[in-house]
């Protein structure tokens, strides 16, 4: 029976380290379910899952946007980000969007038309 020579034990030990570390920056699809305040706390928006998709209701809004608008439409989850739409209620437009967790209690939304893109920060609320 051959042996593991000592340098295939270094290379096999750093897979696995490496694999593992990747494992835990895996974001859980779920992770984005809660209440957010929206940058400058302009509302306060909740997304919530219906079937496989995500979506963001407005719960607090402001002179600019009601309660009960529906923000963030058809979120789904692939590759560690959630893919959809974002209204924007300064145009009453739905644009691409991308969602990412910055960490357990933010998210970062990036919204795009054309070549312009848009980016906010929203904090998590529970």
């Amino acid at each position: 029976m051959d042996t593991i020579k000592p340098g295939t034990k270094i290379i096999l030990s750093a897979l696995i380290f490496f694999s593992l570390i990747a494992a835990t920056q895996i974001t859980p699809p779920d992770a984005i379910i809660g209440t957010y305040n929206t940058e400058n706390n302009a509302a306060k928006i909740q997304i919530y899952k219906k079937n496989d998709a995500y979506f963001g209701i407005v719960v607090s809004g402001n002179e600019k946007i009601a309660t009960g608008t529906i923000i963030l439409k058809n979120l789904t989850y692939k590759s560690n980000c959630w893919k959809g739409k974002v209204f924007a209620p300064a145009r009453h437009s739905d644009f691409d969007c991308t969602v990412t967790m910055s960490n357990p209690n933010s998210l970062k939304l990036v919204a795009k038309a054309g070549l312009i893109t848009k980016e906010q920060n929203w904090t998590k609320l529970q």
